[in-house]
């Protein structure tokens, strides 16, 4: 029997007995002891730990991870190139030395 299959058949007994409450939640705990939402609510939180260790999913959360962090990277360079380019644009403004020389002539009697 494969997994899947066996946990949607547990799943399915609760569905028709009605809501199947969270695993360890209040209205799990006060479920009358044999319920079988009870053992579909233990079922679900096994299948969703089961296909959040699932290898595909495994892969595709570091694949987001990954894509995050280079985003990440991406805008701090930005930023840091943007404050660079800040400054380089104030030294822009700087006076050539041949300016200086002009303006020390000047005021210079």
């Amino acid at each position: 029997m494969i997994a899947g299959d066996w946990a949607a058949g547990m799943i399915g007994r609760g569905h028709k007995l009605g809501e199947i409450p969270r695993y360890g939640s209040p209205a799990w705990e006060a479920l009358p002891q044999g319920d079988a939402r009870a053992v579909a609510a233990v079922v679900q939180a096994a299948e969703s730990w089961r296909w959040h260790c699932h290898p595909e999913t495994v892969k595709r959360d570091l694949e987001l991870e990954i894509t995050a962090n280079t985003q990440l990277e991406r805008a701090q360079e930005s930023a840091a190139f943007r404050e660079l380019a800040a400054g380089v644009r104030h030294l822009s403004v700087v006076p050539t030395e041949a300016t200086i020389h002009a303006r020390r002539a000047a005021v210079t009697p």
